[in-house]
């Protein structure tokens, strides 16, 4: 049996919908609600024009499995949207070398009406990005040492061929052998986002 994507995408988004416009009829207006019911229309408005699944810059088809995990996305992965709010800089690992990508904005919930800027990062064949919590930067080792970016460079540079999740995995590892059993203080989260040479 097989399943129509473009259908079971349509009923999420649906769904989705009608469960946006039932807490805004209940809960009275918000602005936060209105503007992802606003996001979900546009969805569903691209389903009736055809354009569902389209980049909106570049016109390919956006990959299933990032439709799959966020029905409103709208870009493909040669487009990622960025947008850090107050989180050690993206490391971009591109043809060998390490390329920061700079924190954007406060952290969240700082201010009321935050408004945050995004950067756009173009994934190319062989790209990987690293995203990390601030807590893998300040992990101390028994003598109060920080781990900090020098190392977390070091390791990220050392494993950079490596495919994200053995990335993630070998700089984790790094992370606990410098730590030497002390407690953390913070989390400690790293997520690897790697596009595959064709």
């Amino acid at each position: 049996m097989s399943i129509d994507f473009s259908s079971v995408m349509r009923g999420q988004l649906e769904q989705r919908r009608d469960r946006v416009a039932r807490a805004i009829s209940s809960g009275g207006p918000d602005p936060q609600l209105t503007a992802l019911l606003n996001e979900v229309d546009a969805a569903l408005q691209r389903f009736e024009s055809g354009t569902y699944g389209l980049c909106e810059v570049c016109h390919d088809t956006v990959e299933a499995d990032r439709l799959i995990s966020n029905p409103l996305e709208r870009f493909c992965l040669d487009h990622l949207n960025i947008c850090n709010a107050g989180h050690p800089p993206a490391l971009l690992i591109r043809g060998g070398r390490i390329e920061p990508i700079s924190a954007t904005g406060l952290p969240l919930g700082m201010f009321p009406d935050q408004k945050f800027s995004i950067d756009r990062v173009k994934l190319e064949a062989g790209d990987t990005l690293l995203l990390y919590t601030d807590g893998v930067l300040e992990t101390l080792n028994n003598t109060g040492e920080e781990y900090g970016m020098p190392r977390l460079v070091h390791i990220t540079t050392a494993s950079r061929s490596m495919p994200a999740d053995r990335l993630v995995a070998s700089c984790l590892a790094d992370v606990t052998t410098f730590r030497e059993g002390t407690s953390r203080f913070d989390d400690i989260t790293m997520m690897g986002i790697r596009r595959e040479p064709s």
